[in-house]
């Protein structure tokens, strides 16, 4: 079993830093499913999205931008919070498991959003695959490291 500091330091050198989507799959179905309106789900799937990591310990935070829309989310490693995003309130978890950040976020009472999975993990290739499942719906986006 490791130790915290194995984990920090293990999310740190796979997972900090900036990323930027080269690919994604059956991205419109999982925009669906979470009930994007179709005009901002059409410009979302245009915008080919940077994301960053950044670990401080067991605060790990993780932000989107794209030229229409920034966000970023701030985690503490095994611990629930409260997250706000265009869908409302959800209790998020992260957790590292098997080499991979996993993020499962239950809407708070009174938001009725579905429930999400988020799980990152480093391919062959050295790309982060982001995989996103709500409902049935599974979509992926993969993102490559940009240079420092």
């Amino acid at each position: 079993m490791a130790t915290l500091e194995q984990t920090i330091t293990g999310i740190t050198e796979k997972f900090a830093g900036k990323w930027k989507e080269v690919r994604s799959e059956n991205l419109e179905a999982f925009f669906v499913e979470m009930g994007v309106n179709f005009l901002i789900r059409k410009m979302a799937l245009q915008a080919k999205p940077e994301a960053e990591i950044i670990v401080n310990g067991t605060d790990i935070s993780i932000g989107f931008k794209t030229t229409f829309k920034s966000d970023s989310f701030m985690y503490k490693l095994d611990e629930e919070v409260e997250i706000t995003n265009d869908k409302g309130k959800f209790l998020c978890t992260l957790t590292y498991t098997d080499g991979k950040l996993v993020t499962k976020a239950a809407p708070s009472p009174g938001n009725n959003s579905k429930p999400m999975e988020t799980v990152r993990e480093i391919n062959s290739d050295g790309e982060m695959e982001t995989t996103f499942t709500v409902g049935q719906t599974v979509s992926k986006r993969i993102f490559a490291r940009l240079p420092k």
